[in-house]
């Protein structure tokens, strides 16, 4: 996986509609926790989607990026 340049997080944060969490954020630890406490994962960007918009560029936005990408639906 590579690594986000902070050109290319600010880029998409300009035109996504939802919050962006990156691991530099306060809140970080809260947003990335799941209901599997066994599970500790890190992600270099958590995008909370705002739309059906902000789903399709956050995938594009994975997959132009070389990233891995998880989906939580549901809240």
């Amino acid at each position: 996986m590579k690594s986000l340049e902070n050109t290319t997080i600010e880029h998409f944060k300009s035109h996504f509609q939802g919050d962006v969490v990156l691991p530099t954020d306060s809140n970080y630890d809260e947003v990335r926790q799941i209901w599997n406490g066994m599970i500790d994962r890190k992600p270099s960007l958590i995008a909370r989607c705002k739309s059906a918009d902000d789903v399709v560029m956050a995938v594009n936005f994975a997959r132009d990026n070389g990233q891995l990408l998880s989906v939580r639906g549901g809240g």
